[in-house]
């Protein structure tokens, strides 16, 4: 039997990404340290990453850490089991909210939006301009029956667009992998859908990895024109997972995750 990894969905992380043009300066940098404090209620861990130096000796080059240059910050919040339930990571030119304890939509949403929204507030400079917003969704199902008795469609929809003749036609195939990238609406859009399947001490792990990114690389936006569509844009986004997610589960499996009549 394939079952979701929680009682209520199959999803293992959900991730929220704002990518701009140039990476985060040194002043942007100190601004953003005020989030240890800003947000210790909702991410109680906080750990600054700084920069790496390069050393050239004996033939060798050597990394050295710098103490001085901030080039990244996490914050995280964690679970009684030691595992992160979220974490805001900000590093280069991308903010990005992860969460590995996926309620609904709305609540997960509000929440990384939130986050969003602080950062901003210390990187809105019209001379750093966005250029994605990304949406990535990994679900997961295990399989815990013999090896024998294996089938992708214990997963899949046989009538699915998105597995290979070669995987339709060898049902009983354990392990296989598959990576599928499309756009939309010219190149505004883009999916990439990486599937596999992996031996997770006895049990075969299916995974689900979509990525949709909305690019403005042809037309960078000034964050503070964007701020306020991030509702529209993120839940447009989540749409097309679930389409995705509907097109590629079967019935059964969608009843177990709440998918089914379009909910």
């Amino acid at each position: 039997m394939n079952l979701p990894i929680s009682e209520a969905n199959s999803i293992e992380s959900i991730t929220f990404v704002l990518v701009f043009e140039r990476v985060f300066n040194k002043q942007e940098f100190q601004h953003l340290l005020r989030l240890e404090n800003e947000l210790k209620k909702d991410l109680p861990s906080f750990k600054q990453i700084n920069g790496v130096g390069f050393r050239f000796e004996g033939g060798q080059v050597t990394p050295i850490a710098s103490s001085q240059e901030i080039t990244g910050i996490l914050l995280q919040c964690f679970q009684s089991n030691g595992k992160p339930s979220i974490e805001l990571k900000i590093e280069s030119n991308i903010i990005e909210v992860t969460c590995f304890s996926y309620d609904r939509w709305e609540i997960v949403w509000k929440k990384a939006k939130s986050f969003l929204l602080e950062v901003i507030k210390s990187v809105d400079n019209d001379d750093n301009r966005l250029v994605i917003c990304l949406l990535k969704v990994i679900d997961k199902f295990v399989y815990e029956g013999s090896c024998e008795n294996y089938n992708v469609f214990n997963v899949f929809s046989e009538n699915t667009q998105y597995l290979t003749k070669n995987i339709q036609h060898n049902k009983e195939m354990r392990l296989w992998h598959i990576f599928q990238g499309w756009f939309e609406n010219s190149d505004v859009i883009l999916n990439n859908l990486n599937i596999n399947t992996s031996d997770a001490n006895g049990k075969i792990l299916t995974t689900i990895e979509h990525e949709i990114r909305h690019q403005f690389i042809k037309n960078p936006q000034i964050i503070s024109n964007v701020k306020n569509k991030l509702d529209s844009i993120f839940s447009s986004l989540h749409e097309k997972n679930k389409a995705v997610i509907r097109a590629l589960l079967n019935e059964e499996q969608l009843k177990r995750i709440g998918l089914c009549n379009h909910h």
